[in-house]
């Protein structure tokens, strides 16, 4: 599993996954045993440190609340479009 170190309080870290719907907190460090410090996609190595990752991250972990309500959002348009497609 990665997710992202958003924070650190006084029990441990603060992780945000992807499919996440709330902040993970405490994690204690001895719980950790990777860091991601680079990814590729579609070809291109990105860095961590990349501001457009750190723009995307920022963005999707402060709206981590929204999320189920975005699954829903994209469960509906994709049924509707199903129905159009018909």
């Amino acid at each position: 599993i990665l997710h992202r170190v958003v924070g650190k309080g006084k029990l441990g870290f603060k992780l945000c996954g992807d499919d996440q719907i709330a902040i993970e907190y405490p994690v204690k460090s001895e719980d950790v045993v990777a860091v991601m410090t680079s990814f590729e996609r579609k070809g291109k190595e990105y860095t961590a440190k990349n501001i457009l990752y750190r723009i995307y991250s920022f963005w999707w972990c402060s709206f981590i609340g929204l999320r189920p309500l975005k699954s829903k959002l994209v469960k509906l348009i994709y049924k509707l479009h199903s129905k159009r497609s018909r």
